[in-house]
């Protein structure tokens, strides 16, 4: 309670830090980008699951190990609906709960403070939005209320029910709490019944660190990798895997799959730091320093529209924050975002992330270094001025917009 507190004086003092005009500038920021295309809201009084995938990173996805896929049912999903395996990580110290309010609201998470601990409004939030457009809101995830905050933040949002660990029979758990397998499961009982059309949101959780569970064990042969921290991480995606494939196909059973657009993604990154070295000898790619590490720093994403009407890959590079702009795009919502939230059906080269860093093409700028590598060539330099300022003042003007303006 103390922490809670000393936070919510912290943010509220938060607002002397910028200026009028700092604050009018942040918000000259907000501008229309959605083009009026035949995607355009196509998906208008379709129903809408954002998936949220715990720690889930797309590395995974077409691999095999000793000659079994790891992810056979994503794969056969890539395959048949919008795959975005450049979708870059946004979240800082909030972690899940940052994923949750960067894809609701189109904003980058902050880096001092997880914004689910602030008493923000979320004035524009997915779930507010769709309740305008005569939606009801859920969310759904096996946890406590108080987890996070959420109980409080989720009112803010405009979620008119939270499905939580007390709407839950807890009857197999892995790490956190209750298992996946189960989860899923449950909550299709409970999809049935919400009124169309409806906004839900819904978060995973049996792939938490450190992914060693016993239910896990002889999920996958992995090898080599047997005892090491990436091999516990492959066993625990594999039994992900079959999960999200039992509950899409009991949706399409139910009949509420050709009437809902699924998008799905990882919250953020599953393999720390410190064990990146695994990482590097799964992937075979070298993993030397800050740039060869935020080059890896992707989640993953399906778009599932109901029609199929686009499938393939998304070539270009996006962030989390994408996923609101992309809402907008298909349900033609008509409001503002910002330059760091674009339709993923837009072709984009580049992406911001919280902590002063932009992935340009080819390249990473780490504003902290004041140096970016450039991966064609291989070869580290100096930053321009104008892209640190650039950089800088988006990073600005998205603190404002989260710390603020939504006040």
């Amino acid at each position: 309670m103390y922490h809670y507190l000393d936070l919510k004086r912290y943010i509220k003092n938060m607002a002397y830090l910028y200026n009028a005009n700092d604050i009018n500038e942040a918000k000259q920021t907000l501008q229309y980008y959605n083009e009026n295309d035949w995607l355009y809201g196509k998906y208008k009084g379709k129903n809408l699951i954002l998936l949220q995938l715990e720690s889930f990173q797309g590395f995974v996805i077409g691999k095999t190990i000793n000659g079994v896929e790891i992810t056979p049912n994503l794969n056969r999903l890539a395959k048949e609906y919008y795959e975005v395996p450049n979708l870059y990580i946004q979240t800082t110290i909030g972690g899940t709960s940052d994923a949750e309010f960067i894809v609701n609201n189109g904003l980058l998470s902050t880096p001092d403070i997880p914004v689910y601990y602030t008493d923000n409004k979320f004035k524009n939030s997915l779930p507010r939005i769709f309740k305008e457009l005569g939606y009801k809101s859920y969310v759904m995830h096996a946890n406590n209320e108080s987890f996070w905050n959420r109980g409080i933040v989720y009112r803010n949002m405009g979620v008119d029910k939270f499905f939580n660990k007390q709407d839950y029979e807890i009857d197999e758990q892995i790490l956190l709490g209750l298992s996946d397998e189960s989860f899923l499961r449950q909550s299709i009982e409970y999809i049935k019944q919400l009124p169309k059309p409806f906004y839900n949101m819904m978060i995973t959780m049996s792939t938490h660190y450190p992914f060693r569970d016993p239910k896990f064990s002889n999920e996958l042969d992995v090898g080599k990798f047997e005892g090491t921290l990436i091999g516990d991480y492959l066993k625990s995606i594999h039994y992900l895997d079959r999960q999200i494939g039992l509950f899409i196909n009991k949706l399409e059973e139910e009949g509420i799959l050709q009437d809902t657009v699924i998008i799905m993604y990882g919250d953020h990154h599953g393999i720390p730091y410190n064990f990146r070295q695994e990482l590097a000898s799964f992937i075979n790619v070298s993993i030397e320093d800050d740039y060869d590490w935020y080059n890896q720093f992707k989640v993953w994403g399906l778009v599932m529209l109901p029609d199929k009407a686009v499938k393939g890959r998304a070539d270009g590079i996006y962030g989390q924050a994408d996923i609101f702009a992309t809402v907008f795009h298909l349900f033609g919502i008509n409001r503002p975002t910002t330059e760091v939230s674009q339709s993923i059906f837009k072709n984009k080269d580049y992406v911001y992330l919280p902590q002063g860093i932009y992935k340009n093409g080819n390249k990473i700028y780490l504003t902290y270094t004041n140096k970016y590598k450039d991966f064609d060539n291989n070869e580290i330099r100096n930053i321009d001025t104008n892209i640190i300022e650039k950089i800088n003042k988006i990073i600005k003007y998205n603190n404002i917009l989260v710390k603020v303006i939504n006040k």
